[in-house]
């Protein structure tokens, strides 16, 4: 599904590409249909594309990667005040003006709502900082760095390219400076966790509740700050967004939620290399569990999967 969405998006940059702020007028001003057509086939592979500049909307098919044929369907508005759909009402700031809002479906069901558009007496730090409230109040968590909860809108020349994810399967993404900006929300899974297809094409594995392999630690005694170098010996395949991270060792054992609330830092398994993982003691002694869990997502009911105490002096 991540794959389809990624598509969804890349099209509709392309759409906007040939068309600027305003799909509609610049194609009129720029090439004809049949141009921007053909340029944007040959760019993504698409068929049967057709751009109708009367009322902006764009319809093409594509391969599903499944040996069947995607219809995508995607349709204009000029509504800034908000982006209404797939169950959410993300309200925006004034300040938003000569752009445009893209609906898109994938077979008659709303896949993506993208908007572009110019700032008008607002920052792209204001807006930021106005939408992750917004966000986060809708159950959105930013996708940061680790130990990171929300932008940092206070460093020079501030241009996003940042992302939020919904524990039921969607992602909001903010990419733009001072001058502009697209907005999107795509529905990137079905909410369970677990997606259609592992990184490498094959099928998702259930997600397990207990480690086949194992997770040592170089040491169980570090200073504050000190790296802290993790070795996983996996026998199965893990979610792509199993994590390993440090809790305080009052954390209560079992759920990835507690963890999840309770971590000073983490790293995904996937990103391992050589099948080691490094993090940071704390900043302040005491003891500390090294804990990996099964899944990032809140909806999938993650367990912890193994655990070790480590001491910062």
């Amino acid at each position: 599904m991540k794959r389809m969405s990624i598509i969804l998006f890349v099209v509709t940059a392309f759409v906007l590409a040939a068309c600027g702020m305003n799909p509609a007028e610049k194609l009129q001003e720029a090439a004809s249909e049949k141009v921007a057509e053909t340029l944007v086939e040959q760019a993504t592979g698409l068929e049967n594309l057709d751009v109708n500049t009367e009322d902006g909307s764009v319809t093409y098919s594509v391969d599903d990667g499944e040996g069947g044929t995607m219809e995508v369907a995607v349709a204009q508005d000029t509504d800034m005040s908000n982006i209404d759909g797939m169950g959410f009402t993300i309200p925006l700031p004034a300040g938003l003006v000569n752009g445009a809002k893209q609906v898109t479906d994938k077979n008659g069901e709303p896949m993506m709502i993208g908007l572009t558009a110019e700032l008008d007496g607002l920052t792209i730090a204001q807006l930021v900082d106005d939408l992750h409230g917004t966000l986060t109040a809708q159950g959105f968590v930013y996708n940061g760095a680790a130990g990171e909860t929300a932008p940092d809108t206070s460093v020079a020349n501030f241009m996003p390219f940042i992302a939020y994810t919904h524990p039921d399967g969607y992602q909001f993404s903010i990419i733009g400076d001072d001058s502009g900006l697209i907005l999107s929300l795509i529905k990137v899974d079905d909410g369970s966790g677990q997606n259609d297809t592992g990184q490498n094409g094959e099928t998702a594995v259930t997600l397990p509740t207990t480690l086949d392999g194992s997770m040592n630690v170089d040491k169980t005694s570090f200073g504050t700050q000190e790296a802290v170098v993790i070795t996983l010996v996996l026998n199965e395949p893990q979610a792509e967004d199993a994590w390993v991270g440090i809790v305080p060792s009052d954390t209560p054992h079992g759920l990835e939620a507690d963890g999840d609330a309770a971590d000073l830092t983490y790293e995904y398994v996937s990103n391992a290399v050589d099948g080691k993982i490094t993090l940071y003691a704390p900043s302040e002694p005491g003891s500390y569990d090294v804990r990996m869990y099964s899944t990032d997502s809140a909806s999938a009911n993650g367990v912890e999967l193994a655990s070790v105490t480590i001491v910062v002096k």
